[in-house]
């Protein structure tokens, strides 16, 4: 799990300040300085102006709408208002101490001058006001940023520090050509296609936290260290996203007589961690920021169709153990029955070879492997490039077994 990074926004970047407990919002106009949980307004955005010198690693927390900055002090009421003056009292400046565990993205606003913190609440007056800073913690004196609107400019994925979560082949698609015909080759163009969906997030831990929806080229696939971007998508930062791809190919199958062939699309899935920088930029001045994260998803990549031929009894076989699911997703062209084979097929000039010899005790099984191999000048156009589609060259694998019993 990504770690958040507790993050002070500069001063050219203005956010509402809005309380844990009561969930309300601070606000400044002239003559009056309370809280509030109704809309948005321009009363409501603050700056966080940094200190030096005397005031170094302090902030003073200045309306954007009265340019008056925020106070706490005891031995006068109101304790905690704003004033003019820029900054020039002690009881202006304030330290900003981040939260933990569930008060983790958030934090208090401790007064240099007066050791107080400042506190929201809605059961008693004051209903804002300060208590001291070294006595218990409680919810109503934590504090968040809900920032202005941002405009999204640009994203880096670090792909060489990418971690692969999980990886394993998966099976989109396929379809099956049957050929009892004892006569000729059966030979059929069929549509292999698949939605798939993938589901990803993009998790912020450092920087301007965002909560709007942001138009923006996502991941598509990843190979090693190269990157594909896909189409543009909405996406809203710190929540799951899913996308549908589009897996399709067109393959045309050739089965001899006697033999079964499968067109299959196949794709390794794999499950990312990759660190980002988004680069955003205020709506109202243009200024830019970063925020940083951890991109997480599932992506296929190394998709290609392939084919793949056996002897149509060696199918049966496997179709009884295998039961009625997966004889139910073939397309099948059937003609007349053959009679049962008593040998293997005539060789055909193009066909090549190999003898694997296994020894079982008092048996010996002989594999006979017939690839046969036929290549065209095109390759299969398969649509669902975004994920990373690659075809083969129409290479046809034929495998045949015939078992002998030799007595030793």
């Amino acid at each position: 799990m990504s770690v958040y990074q507790f993050y002070i926004p500069p001063k050219e970047i203005s956010f509402r300040l809005k309380n844990y407990l009561s969930k309300k919002v601070l606000y400044s106009k002239k003559g009056d300085f309370g809280h509030y949980d109704g809309g948005i307004n321009d009363d409501q955005y603050w700056q966080l102006i940094p200190g030096t010198g005397e005031y170094e690693g302090y902030y003073m927390v200045k309306s954007k709408n009265t340019s008056e900055c925020l106070f706490s002090r005891t031995k006068k009421t109101p304790n905690v208002d704003t004033t003019s003056g820029n900054g020039k009292w002690r009881d202006n400046w304030f330290k900003l101490e981040p939260g933990t565990g569930d008060r983790a993205n958030y934090f208090r606003l401790r007064n240099l001058d007066s050791n107080t913190v400042v506190f929201s609440r809605t059961e008693k007056k004051p209903y804002v006001g300060n208590f001291g800073a070294d006595g218990d913690k409680f919810d109503d004196q934590y504090w968040s940023f809900e920032f202005e609107d941002m405009e999204f400019v640009s994203i880096d994925y670090r792909i060489d520090q990418q971690k692969a979560l999980s990886s394993k082949p998966v099976s989109i698609a396929h379809k099956t050509l049957v050929n009892e015909n004892g006569e000729k080759d059966l030979t059929m163009v069929v549509v292999l296609a698949k939605n798939m969906t993938m589901t990803s997030i993009h998790e912020y831990t450092n920087g301007i936290s965002v909560k709007g929806t942001y138009s923006f080229s996502s991941l598509a696939s990843i190979i090693g260290t190269s990157l594909e971007i896909g189409a543009s998508k909405e996406w809203k930062v710190g929540e799951h996203t899913t996308t549908t791809t589009v897996f399709e190919d067109r393959p045309e199958l050739t089965a001899a007589p006697g033999y079964v062939t499968t067109g299959e699309i196949v794709s390794t899935q794999k499950e990312l961690e990759i660190p980002y920088t988004m680069v955003l930029k205020s709506k109202s001045t243009g200024y830019e920021v970063k925020s940083s994260g951890t991109y997480k998803g599932v992506t296929y990549w190394d998709t290609k169709t392939t084919m793949y031929t056996k002897l149509l009894s060696e199918d049966r076989s496997l179709d009884e153990g295998e039961g009625e699911g997966e004889a139910q997703t073939r397309n099948t062209c059937r003609t007349n029955q053959l009679p049962e084979m008593k040998s293997p097929p005539k060789k055909n000039p193009s066909t090549r070879r190999t003898t694997n010899m296994h020894h079982q005790k008092n048996k010996v099984h002989l594999t006979m492997r017939l690839h046969r191999t036929h290549r065209t000048d095109s390759t299969h156009r398969m649509d669902g490039r975004a994920a990373g589609m690659r075809h083969d060259t129409g290479t046809r694998h034929f495998e045949a077994d015939w078992s002998h019993d030799t007595h030793h």
